[in-house]
């Protein structure tokens, strides 16, 4: 797993997201240093380190999903349009 250093509109992002919870009465344990990430690959083994071109995207659309832990499965719960 890599990351980088958050846009300030995906920090606001975060934070909205957070404050939105919060006030639902959903409590989520937030990191003190949110990094953006993705996870490309789960195994027992290790890959190698290597260098790679830079990925970028831009994303159009967020996400709820609900992961079902320990059964590698994942159910969408909801969808929103980013403005972007």
């Amino acid at each position: 797993m890599l990351s980088g250093e958050p846009s300030d509109s995906l920090s606001a992002l975060e934070i909205q997201l957070a404050n939105a919870l919060a006030v639902a009465g959903i409590k989520i344990k937030r990191h003190p240093h949110f990094k953006p990430h993705i996870t490309l690959f789960y195994d027992i083994q290790r890959i190698p380190k290597s260098a790679i071109k830079p990925i970028t995207w831009q994303a159009r659309r967020f996400a709820l999903i609900h992961s079902h832990l320990g059964q590698s499965r994942y159910e969408t719960l909801a969808t929103w349009p980013l403005n972007t």
